[in-house]
């Protein structure tokens, strides 16, 4: 009992501080058990844990509850010092924390790790709250304000890392505990990167073609900066949201990293029109591009095209979707009104909802914005996390040629981009192409059964990043054999070829 005693005393206080208390030490060890059953496993502190025998945890809420004739100073290094062992804070955070009077930070760290001990991720571990705790008493010693939202999201976060990746949390817990180490520099390059250039992850494909001001466009485009669209959500209530494009541009840098949602995708998915074709309605005449435009759009939820029961839903067995008015008023706003802010459902195997937040007729094409409905993503591994929030734009552009092309393009953004680069995953964008290119067969039998005429080759590039190149960069500068990434390994595909 006496080396646990001389043990606990060595680590948690300053020397000669505890000896007035070391009964009281000694019966913590004793009463522990019995005093405080909750503590059923204990918190392994490098090997200490094998010295103690029970979790220091309930030695320090002993000699906190009890009448110990421990000073408010002494009960706040005490707590630190735990902090200090459970966290892996440096010396300089502990002293910190003790001498700045951080009462409050504290005991919040304090009293979450007891409260919130696996956020219902993991099994009998803390999976991740030492790395969101730790990087919270980081930043807050940085000047960082911190919410409670953000605090949230910073332990939620480090928990899906934990339990999802556990080299690369081990990597952002060695440059946590290491500061201005090579590896801390390097992941703060990779943040600051991505914090400065929400495409940081896609510039490695530097040989774009012509439309790269549109995908520019459709990155930097707020849904929430069109009144219809704020009002709209309103009314539909809080748990209806759009994520906003806090990094979208150099002008409004997000400091918040862990906030940080790149892009991920880059498409564009076209057909072109030779001859328009005949109106499916008297008098059967040939459709104008704007009508021809005004038309799919009216019909874009039809079974013609991407409605209940259009082709592709039976065709290809691994899509299975199609697009519905979420309610009977959003039939009225799409077909008979402006367009915005019209909603829609995507029956899909994870359902997704967009609403339309650009309808511009002169210029012929309308714009979707993913956004979160009650129930959207329940069960999924992300919890708290909003994984893709993006962009589409639909619309009919004519060519040098004077023809027409018909095309989707989106620009897609992950929120937790980490937690994607995981051995063997990317993030799945291969069934959205598929979708996309069977909406343009779709287009192509309308047009042709219509008496139009249409290219057999369709226009199609995606860029994306090489997700496991990205890892094997990431993992190098874990390895301490980088200091930066100078270019994101990124791809660029035609995959309608």
């Amino acid at each position: 009992m006496v080396s646990k005693v001389e043990n606990f005393i060595s680590v948690f206080f300053e020397q000669g501080d505890a000896s007035h208390i070391e009964g009281f030490i000694e019966d913590a060890f004793s009463s522990c058990p019995s005093a405080y059953p909750d503590y059923e496993s204990e918190i392994n502190i490098g090997d200490r844990c094998l010295n103690y025998c029970i979790d220091p945890r309930c030695v320090v809420d002993y000699l906190l509850n009890i009448d110990a004739g421990l000073s408010d100073y002494q009960k706040r290094v005490l707590v630190s010092r735990y902090l200090q062992e459970t966290l892996g804070l440096t010396a300089d955070e502990q002293n910190w924390l003790t001498l700045n009077d951080q009462n409050s930070l504290i005991y919040e760290i304090y009293n979450g790790l007891l409260i919130a001990q696996n956020l219902n991720r993991c099994e009998r571990e803390d999976c991740g709250l030492t790395g969101g705790y730790h990087e919270i008493v980081k930043l807050v010693r940085a000047g960082e304000i911190l919410t409670a939202d953000d605090k949230k999201e910073l332990l939620t976060f480090f928990s899906i890392l934990k339990c999802d990746d556990s080299e690369l949390y081990s990597c952002f817990r060695t440059a946590q505990q290491n500061p201005g180490s090579s590896i801390d520099l390097f992941l703060m390059s990779i943040k600051q990167s991505l914090l400065t250039n929400n495409n940081a992850l896609l510039d490695g494909c530097d040989n774009l073609p012509a439309y790269t001001d549109r995908w520019f466009e459709l990155s930097t485009f707020d849904p929430l900066s069109v009144l219809a669209v704020r009002t709209k959500l309103e009314q539909l209530g809080e748990e209806y949201w759009i994520q906003t494009l806090e990094n979208a541009s150099n002008t409004n840098i997000n400091t918040k990293w862990w906030k940080t949602a790149p892009s991920v995708n880059m498409d564009f998915f076209g057909i072109k029109i030779t001859q328009f074709p005949n109106k499916p309605f008297p008098p059967f005449t040939p459709f104008t591009p704007q009508e021809f435009f005004d038309y799919l759009q009216d019909n874009f939820a039809a079974a013609s095209f991407l409605g209940v029961g259009n082709a592709c839903e039976g065709s290809i067995p691994t899509i299975q979707t199609y697009f519905e008015y979420n309610q009977p008023t959003d039939y009225n706003e799409w077909t008979i009104d402006s367009g915005v802010p019209a909603v829609f459902t995507i029956s899909m195997p994870d359902d997704g909802n967009v609403i339309c937040t650009q309808h511009d007729i002169a210029n012929k094409y309308w714009t979707f914005s993913t956004f979160n409905a009650p129930g959207w993503l329940e069960g999924d591994s992300w919890d708290g996390f909003h994984p893709v929030s993006g962009n589409r734009r639909f619309g009919l552009i004519q060519n040098p040629d004077g023809s027409y092309t018909f095309y989707t393009s989106g620009v897609d953004r992950l929120t937790g981009w980490w937690h994607r680069i995981i051995p063997g995953e990317g993030f799945a964008f291969d069934k959205a192409d598929e979708l996309w290119k069977c909406f343009l067969d779709n287009i192509k039998t309308f047009v042709i059964n219509n008496g139009g005429t249409v290219s057999t080759d369709y226009d199609c590039t995606t860029v994306r990043p090489k997700w496991q190149e990205l890892r094997n960069a990431i993992k190098q500068g874990c390895d301490g054999l980088a200091s930066s990434i100078n270019n994101f390994p990124c791809e660029q595909a035609a995959p309608c070829e």
